[in-house]
Order: structure tokens, then C-alpha cells, then sequence
């Protein structure tokens, strides 16, 4: 009897709590013990479903649509509807559960099922959304669970709210005071269209409102169809497990994944692209699923039963860890997809065997030839890491290893012959009084060398013993000559014999790698290009300048080095570069070099004058003040003429008459409403209109006809706006081709030339030839074409040699540290040319400083090289900004260097909230009463600094602060009759580095008081 009365009385209780009458604490804990609770209910109504939840009824069917709520803390705060471990809510076909505020677990093994399960509390009338759901550090599944609920977006002022979504977020940790476990665990099955969650925290700190924190174990496991807008985050947990499963077909939904250390992402069979992965220690890819990562850095990585890592959409990609492949057989072989200009480094241990390839995963692209496309010490097993598919192989592609190199090349070369040399640096300008040589065997100066490698046609490096055997460093094959006779084309010029230079270059067993400089004394100042060739220049007979040329056009020159010798005598011959712009703040910088020697020196350029812009009156209305007419420098801000508060009128709001002007503050679409704002100018009261959408423009697509060798089209439309297609082109088939007619055979007619026709052959006939190209011509070898007649009479002609097919390779410099970059012809190596690449000396951001005004921040990058040059967004760097940008905190942004350099930097800024206005300070005894202006944008509080010193020096200046809602303080045990100053701002907490952090508005214009005795 006593149990049926507490079931009584519980029941009584959560109806009360719904209609209001009775505040009801959000955890009822079961009273009975030591017996199961009943199993095995439905619901109807929400008293109904609370009290199967205060009962821990294990079974309980929701009938139809109800709303349940928690009830509110002490500070109006919604208290979250605990759910009991081992309870199973299952929902009939339609039906629905709303919560206003958070849902909570009291212990594992909860499911919802079948069911749609919204939370509809929004930041309506400056509300603070409360759409939670705790695991409290227990295990949660959500089988086939529609989440999704549309927000007002604006649409109905503040009334409604501004959200467009109103989506639930997942913490592992805990509401406000209340117990959480240790084994969080989230389960997302069988998915729908509107299974969509706005983020989930597997592990977290107590946030801005004091959460209980959840540091520990973490399951979470995803199907495909799994809609997550924001970040998946587990960089918090002690150790935590990401699995993401679908079909072969399937495309992974969520896109963002933190972690640390201790994080494992599993991705298996199901395909998850254009996905940004911060910090996760290991990614293992099972089942033919594939990873395309915008992020250009991975950790560790394995690869199961033909997985694949398609780094095709980034250029430099980094695998810091190991790298693992695992299959059964050849066929199961996981892949590694790589941009066909891009290349991978992998700085662990490599272990298994992978097919790489570059383009789609699916079907292998184009490869370059003596390419490195990875970059990584081999394992020691003994199959090949890396191996080509079939199809590269078949179209003569093979892929070679050497020294952490993995190099692709085409065809087979004696690997005693020369088929690449690379100048990995060499001098610019030379003092030759700096490499006269004073003691035989002696480096004349170790700073001044080329530094080179040697490799054969396959791409195998000659090492030093076979450079030295074949004195490939030597007169014969590095030849200098003078750089104005191996550009011109003159042909006096052709024949001339005085074209060398008198300098060689030496070796040292100490300095494997680098050709020191040594000038005979027959050495002459001027401009020089060394040739470093495949194959050695004869020089039994005196060589001229045609015959050093011959060596490139048969594409024996591999590189070429411009140096330009000088000695102490020389006249400078300055040019002048600025390299740092004048701005209206700083003097700008134009620096001056010497072509020949390299000498610098500098000159200022003056300060540019500011651009002034006036900044207009503003006329004070009744409720708010005005400004004077001022002016500021429209380029770095400077205030030239300072405007001057004008006091308002003083009328009360409600003695005005609105004033409204109106903006479109969201424009209208072929297909979406756009929104106009008008504004009262005088109390700043709003509404809002909807603007018609403006309709498709509908532009035709023309027919296209057929071809014998190409498909047509059919005439279709597209809006010429928006880009929808209208009206779809169907593709024609290609004609088929018309039957061939030859023409008979013409008669052999006599050729009286000939007086022996040969047997068969009429007496008399006339030659009629067909022409055939039998031999293509290369880059390095001439064609053939052949005429032949019927009667098997032939004859040849040749065909001159084909252009070189250069293609850059580049060699990116790393941040402070000069690259290079090379002209290789991609059919049999030649070398154009080489120049040195500029390493960064500069990074900044043009703006480090905002206020908050509810519109995205977007400061520039400034880059500048080594040598003051500015670098390109696109061309150079891609940078990176952190989300949103709007609200205040600070926000970082990211510049990955691309091109011509490598390497990765960042900068923060920083969104400050408004500042609010101190209306009035009075005084008390022994203290003073501040009241100001409620700021409710974007704000979490206030800070009050008071103080005896107008500039508010410490030790005298004092603080204290006020919650987000208040409007005044009072400040008690002051001295009496006592001067102060005092000024307010306003705070909003942000996390950055995993910390909280308060950013402050400016001050406030300061007041002053005299306490009262």
C-alpha cells in the first residue's frame, strides 16, 4: 500500500510540474530497492512519460507527439530530463518527443528508436538555447532517430530567434552538480535524412556554463548517413575510439575530427571526403574505405584490406608517424592516391606493401617521368613498399627507390650512362681572387662550390667512387663558357674559339657532394654559364662556340649555372629594388645591389601623406547622442580630427515618433526569399519584410551535332544566376561512318626512263608515291619519313628533331632556407635551367584587433621572402581561417606555403565584444552606486575599475565585476569624501588552446564621484 502511494504521489508531482505549480527537482531517483522496476509501457501524454521514467520502466512506447521538460534551476537555468540506465523509448510511426530543455543519463545502455527527438529551445527574446544531451559519462544509442527541427531564422524578429537550425549538440560529461561515469559511449545506427547533430564532445572542460567535465574513456561510433554540422571533438579524453562504418557506395556526412595522443579514428568501408582531421594519432582505414583529407598532415596510418588515402586534392602531404599496410593477397593491396605534381613524406617506419598511383582511386592518371613522389626510408621486408598498378607499368612507368627516394621513371637505361644531373646550389658572383688557387690540393675558399648529384637514366644515383672514376666533375663535362656567346645566335659568334673560362672544379674526400671553385690564373673576370653535361666535349681539335652548342641540341646539357666573376677592382653596377613600401606610418626602404658582386646598401623613401576622409556630424536624436564632424586617414586609421560627443535631447523613448530607413540585409535568390530591415533612427527599433525571390533566368543551351567521331547534344537551358540546369542536354550518339569507296586501281603506265622495268612490270610505268612517317622524331633523335610506289620503288627523307617538352620541378624552399626550382624536358631529362628559390623572412597578419559589429573578420596575410618580396595568396601560400569569425574570441589563422616554398605558419586576431556606456556613478557612504548600460550582445559580463588616480595606476586602481543581466553595483568600503574615477567595459569568455579566456571591450569614457562623509 505505502509503494502505491509514493507511485501516487510521483505521478501527482510531475503533473504539477507541468502545468507550473510545483518546482520539482530534475533527478527522482527510483525509491524502491532490491526489486526490478515494471517493464513494458505506453505513453500518451508527458505526464505519462515522466512517470515511466521516475517508475524505470525499461520498455516505454511513445504514442503520438509530446513535449517533456526538466523545469528550471534556481537562476532560470532548464534543468535536463534525466533518463534512467537500461531504458529502451521506441516511438510509433509518427511520433515525436520535444524537449525544451536537456536530456540527461543516469546510467548505461539508453536507446531511442524508431522515433523523431527534437529540442526546440531557442535564443528567442535574447533566450539562451539549452539543447543538450549528457552521456554523463554513460552509453547512449540512437537508432534510426530523426534530430532535425527548423528555426525561426530571424524570420520573426527576436521573438523567434535567429537560429535557422535548431540542432542538439552531445557532451560525454554532465549537467551542473550531478554524477557522471567514466565509460562514455555514443552509438548513431541506421541513420535518416534528418539525423543531424550539431557537434559532439566526447571529452570537454566545464565550459561557460559550468559543466561537469568528462576527461575519460570515449566510444563513439557513426554510420555513414550520420549528419554532424560542426566538429566531432575528442582531444580531451584519456583515450577515445572514432568508428565510422557504411557500404562501399556510401559517403560519410561528418567532416571535422579533433583528438590527441590518444585518439584512434576507424573508418570502415565507406568513403569520408573533403575532411579536416586535427591531431589524431591513428587513422586506421578498413575494407576498401577511402580518406581524402583536406589536411595536408596525418599522424600515423594504416591501411586494411584494400583501403585507400587519397591525398590527390592536397600537393605537399606529411604522414609524421609510421604507415602500415595490411592484405591477404596482391589484390587487397591498400593505395595511396597522390596529386600528379604533389608528393608525400613519411617520417616513420613504412611496413607492408601499397600500390600508389595519382589521380583517382578508382582509375590510375598520368605519372610524370623522374618524379619523387614519396619521400621515406624503406622497411626491411622483402617485398617493395610501394608498388605501380598494372596499368602504369603496361604503359612503361616504373617506380625505383633510392636513398628515401621513391622515384618514378619510364623505360631502361645503361645504368653507366649519365640521364640526370642536378645542381642542388651553386655560387652567383665570385671574387676570383677568392679561388686562385696558392698550394696544389688546397680548397682555395670552402665557401665558394657547387654542390651536385649525379644519376643514370633509372634514376640511380652515382655514388662518389664512380663520379671520381669517370671524372664527371671534370673540364670535359662542366664547361664554362662565356654567357653572351651562348645566347647569341649571331653567326659571327658560331666560330669563335676564346668562349672558355680558366676555372675548374675540385674535390674533396672531406666534402662528399661538393666541387669547389679554382681559377687558373689565365682566369678572366665577366659573365660565365656552366654547362654540366651527359657526355664529354672532344677537344683534340679546338672547339668553337657552334660546336659547345651541338652538346644541347643533342640534349647532352643537363643543367646550366650562370656565374658572374669579378675582382676588387671592379666598378659597381648598383640596381635599385624597393624592397619595403612607404606607408603613411612608416618610411618605405629601396635597396641597391651590385649585378656583379653582390654589394647592398639602402635608402629611405619618404612617408606617403595620409588620405584623409571626413567623418560626418551625426545629429543627436532623443534618446541618442550625437557626434561632431571629424576626419581619420582612410589607410591606417589614424584619428586626424577627433569627433566630439553631443549630448542627446533627452525626450523618453515613448514621446518619439519612429523614424524608420530601410536595408536589404539579405538579398533576395532565383529561388529564396531576400529580407529587408527597417531601422528606427532615432530608437533604433526594428522589422522585417520579405523580398520575392527574383526567379530563374533562363539562358539556352544550344544543340550540338553529332560527329563521326564525337557525341552531340540536345538543346537545354540553365538559369545564367544560380547555375541550376533548367532543361538537361541529352548527349546524341556519333554518326556512323560512310563506307569507304576506293577508286580501281589506276594502271601501271610505262616509264620510259627505265629501261629494265624488271619482270612483271609493264614497259613503261610512272611512279606514284605514298608518303609515311617510319620513324617519329624525339627531342634527342631525328625522324624519317619514307615515299614508296606500288612497284616497291621507295626512297627516305628525314624529319628534324622535335622541341623539348620542359616541365618544372620544383624543389620548395622551407621557411628561412632558399629551394629551387629546375626546367626538365620530360622526354629525355635536358635541364633549361635552375634558379635559387627564396626561403620567408616575414609573417604577419594586417589587422590583429576587431570589434565585435556581427560580421566575419577576414585580416590579410602578409608574407615577405627573404629578399622583401611580398608573397601571393594562391600562387605562393593558401591560408586558412578558423570558422566563423564573427562572435568575439580569438581566432587563428593558418598559411600553408605552396609553389616555390613549404612549410606552415600561423597568426591570431582577436574580436573584441562592444564596449558599453556608464551612465551614472553616486555617491554613499563610504562608497558609490555604478549603473550602465546593459549590453546583452555577445556578452558574458562586466568589469568595474575604480580608482583615487585619473590614469587608474595600480596599487590605487581597484576592479570588480557584474553578471551579463546586471545593470548596476554597488561598491562599498571606500575612503569618505574621497575623490574617484571610475570606468566600466564589457568581458566575453572564449577558449583558446583548450583554455577559457576573457576578451575585454575597450573602457568606457571614465566618470568621476566623491564618496560622502
Amino acid at each position: 500500500m505505502r509503494k502505491k502511494m509514493k507511485r501516487w504521489l510521483y505521478a501527482l508531482m510531475a503533473a504539477a510540474v507541468m502545468l507550473g505549480g510545483i518546482q520539482m527537482p530534475a533527478v527522482v531517483k527510483a525509491q524502491e530497492s532490491g526489486k526490478a522496476a515494471r517493464s513494458g509501457v505506453t505513453v500518451t501524454t508527458q505526464e505519462q512519460f515522466m512517470a515511466a521514467l521516475q517508475n524505470h520502466q525499461t520498455s516505454i512506447t511513445v504514442d503520438g507527439n509530446i513535449t517533456i521538460s526538466g523545469g528550471t534551476d534556481t537562476d532560470k537555468r532548464m534543468l535536463p530530463v534525466v533518463i534512467p540506465g537500461g531504458t529502451m523509448i521506441r516511438g510509433t510511426e509518427g511520433s515525436s518527443i520535444v524537449s525544451r530543455g536537456p536530456i540527461q543519463l543516469e546510467g548505461d545502455n539508453v536507446c531511442f528508436q524508431d522515433i523523431k527527438l527534437t529540442f526546440n529551445s531557442s535564443n528567442g527574446l535574447g533566450s539562451v538555447a539549452h539543447r543538450e544531451i549528457f552521456l554523463a559519462g554513460h552509453s547512449l544509442t540512437l537508432d534510426n532517430v530523426s534530430t532535425y527541427l527548423e528555426g525561426a531564422d530571424g524570420s520573426l524578429g527576436g521573438l523567434g530567434g535567429t537560429e535557422k537550425e535548431l540542432l542538439p549538440t552531445i557532451y560525454a560529461g554532465g549537467y551542473t552538480g550531478t554524477d557522471v561515469g567514466n565509460n562514455a559511449s555514443l552509438t548513431v545506427t541506421d541513420s535518416n535524412s534528418e539525423t543531424i547533430i550539431k557537434a559532439i564532445y566526447m571529452g570537454h572542460n566545464e565550459g561557460d556554463d559550468n559543466k561537469i567535465p568528462y576527461k575519460g574513456n570515449a566510444v563513439l561510433n557513426l554510420d555513414a548517413n550520420a549528419g554532424i554540422r560542426e566538429e566531432i571533438d575528442a582531444s580531451w579524453n584519456s583515450q577515445a575510439k572514432i568508428s565510422i562504418t557504411g557500404g562501399v557506395n556510401d559517403v560519410a556526412k561528418a567532416k571535422q575530427f579533433y583528438g590527441n595522443e590518444n585518439t584512434t579514428l576507424e573508418i570502415s568501408a565507406v568513403s569520408v571526403e573533403d575532411v579536416l582531421i586535427d591531431n589524431v594519432n591513428n587513422i586506421i582505414l578498413k575494407d576498401k574505405a577511402r580518406l581524402a583529407p583536406q589536411t595536408e598532415a596525418l599522424k600515423n596510418v594504416t591501411l586494411q584490406n584494400g583501403a585507400c588515402l587519397d591525398f590527390n586534392g592536397v600537393i605537399n602531404a606529411v604522414i609524421s608517424g609510421d604507415f602500415v599496410s595490411e592484405a591477404h593477397s596482391a589484390g587487397e593491396r591498400g593505395k595511396l592516391v597522390l596529386n600528379k605534381s604533389g608528393s608525400v613524406t613519411i617520417s616513420g617506419k613504412v611496413t607492408g606493401t601499397t600500390q600508389f598511383q595519382t589521380g583517382s582511386y578508382a582509375v590510375p592518371g598520368m605519372l610524370i617521368d623522374n618524379q619523387t613522389y614519396i619521400y621515406a626510408q624503406a622497411g626491411n621486408g622483402s617485398e617493395p613498399n610501394f608498388v605501380l598498378p598494372q596499368a602504369s607499368i603496361d604503359n612503361g612507368f616504373n617506380l625505383k627507390y633510392t636513398s628515401g627516394e621513391w622515384v618514378v621513371y619510364k623505360g631502361t637505361a645503361d645504368p653507366w650512362v649519365i640521364g640526370d644531373i642536378r645542381v642542388l646550389s651553386a655560387p652567383v658572383n665570385v671574387d676570383l681572387d677568392k679561388i686562385t688557387q696558392k698550394t696544389d690540393g688546397v680548397i682555395p675558399d670552402e665557401d665558394i662550390y657547387f654542390e651536385v648529384k649525379w644519376y643514370n637514366g633509372s634514376g640511380i644515383q652515382f655514388d662518389d667512387a664512380d663520379i671520381e672514376d669517370y671524372g664527371y666533375y671534370g673540364e670535359s663535362y662542366v664547361i664554362p663558357i662565356r654567357t653572351e656567346y651562348w645566347e647569341s645566335s649571331e653567326a659571327d659568334i658560331q666560330g669563335k674559339t676564346d668562349w672558355r673560362q680558366m676555372v675548374s672544379l675540385m674535390r674533396s674526400d672531406t666534402h662528399l657532394g661538393k666541387y669547389f671553385l679554382q681559377a687558373q690564373p689565365e682566369a678572366k673576370t665577366g659573365d660565365y654559364t656552366f654547362l654540366f653535361c651527359s657526355d664529354y666535349l672532344d677537344e683534340d681539335v679546338q672547339p668553337t662556340v657552334a660546336d659547345v652548342k651541338m652538346l644541347k641540341t643533342r640534349g647532352e646539357v643537363k643543367a646550366e649555372k650562370r656565374v658572374i666573376f669579378y675582382d676588387q677592382n671592379h666598378s659597381h653596377v648598383y640596381e635599385g629594388v624597393e624592397t619595403e613600401p612607404p606607408t603613411c606610418i612608416d618610411k618605405g626602404i629601396k635597396t641597391f645591389t651590385c649585378s656583379i658582386c653582390g654589394d647592398t646598401y639602402t635608402e629611405e623613401i619618404e612617408r606617403l601623406a595620409h588620405t584623409v576622409v571626413t567623418d560626418p556630424a551625426v545629429e543627436p536624436t532623443e534618446t541618442t547622442e550625437g557626434k561632431t564632424e571629424g576626419s581619420h586617414c582612410s589607410v591606417c586609421g589614424t584619428v586626424l580630427k577627433e569627433q566630439e560627443i553631443i549630448p542627446a535631447t533627452g525626450k523618453t523613448e515613448e514621446e518619439h515618433k519612429h523614424t524608420y530607413t530601410s536595408k536589404v540585409t539579405k538579398a533576395a535568390t532565383c529561388t529564396d526569399k531576400g529580407i529587408k530591415t527597417f531601422t528606427c533612427s532615432v530608437c533604433e527599433d526594428t522589422y522585417t519584410e520579405d523580398i520575392a525571390a527574383l526567379g530563374h533566368k533562363e539562358v539556352t543551351d544550344p544543340a550540338v551535332e553529332p560527329t563521326e567521331t564525337t557525341e552531340g547534344k540536345t538543346e537545354g537551358s540553365h538559369c545564367s544566376v544560380c547555375g541550376t540546369v533548367l532543361k538537361a542536354q541529352e548527349t546524341i550518339p556519333v554518326k556512323p561512318a560512310e563506307p569507304e569507296n576506293p577508286d580501281p586501281k589506276p594502271p601501271i603506265n610505262p616509264d620510259p626512263a627505265d629501261p629494265d622495268p624488271g619482270p612483271g612490270t609493264p614497259s613503261t610505268h610512272t611512279h606514284a608515291y605514298q608518303e609515311a612517317i617510319t620513324k617519329v622524331p624525339t627531342c634527342t633523335a631525328l625522324g624519317t619519313r619514307t615515299f614508296t610506289c606500288e612497284c616497291g620503288d621507295t626512297y627516305t627523307e628525314e624529319l628534324p628533331m622535335a622541341a623539348h617538352q620542359y616541365t618544372e620541378k620544383r624543389i620548395p624552399a622551407a621557411v628561412s632556407s632558399p629551394g629551387k626550382v629546375q626546367q626538365i624536358c620530360s622526354v629525355c631529362s635536358a635541364v633549361k635551367d635552375e634558379a635559387l628559390i627564396d626561403g620567408i623572412q616575414s609573417f604577419s597578419l594586417s589587422r590583429t584587433d576587431y570589434v565585435y559589429d556581427g560580421k566575419s573578420k577576414k585580416p590579410s596575410v602578409i608574407i615577405k621572402d627573404t629578399k622583401g618580396r611580398r608573397l601571393a595568396e594562391g600562387a605562393d601560400y593558401k591560408a586558412s581561417y578558423a570558422r566563423g569569425r564573427i562572435n568575439p574570441g580569438v581566432y587563428t589563422v593558418t598559411v600553408k606555403l605552396t609553389g616555390n616554398y613549404s612549410g606552415q605558419m600561423s597568426g591570431t586576431f582577436t574580436i573584441r565584444p562592444k564596449k558599453t556606456v556608464l551612465r551614472k556613478v553616486t555617491p554613499r557612504s563610504g562608497g558609490m552606486q555604478v549603473t550602465w548600460k546593459k549590453n546583452l550582445v555577445k556578452t558574458d559580463g562586466y568589469q568595474i575599475q575604480y580608482s583615487t588616480d585619473k590614469k587608474f595606476k595600480s596599487p590605487a586602481a581597484k576592479v570588480t565585476t557584474a553578471k551579463k543581466y546586471a545593470v548596476g553595483k554597488k561598491i562599498s568600503k571606500l575612503k569618505p569624501n574621497k575623490k574617484y574615477y571610475v570606468r566600466i567595459r564589457t568581458y566575453k569568455i572564449v577558449r583558446t588552446n583548450g583554455k577559457s579566456k576573457r576578451v575585454y571591450s575597450d573602457w568606457s569614457e571614465a566618470k568621476t564621484v566623491r564618496t560622502k562623509k
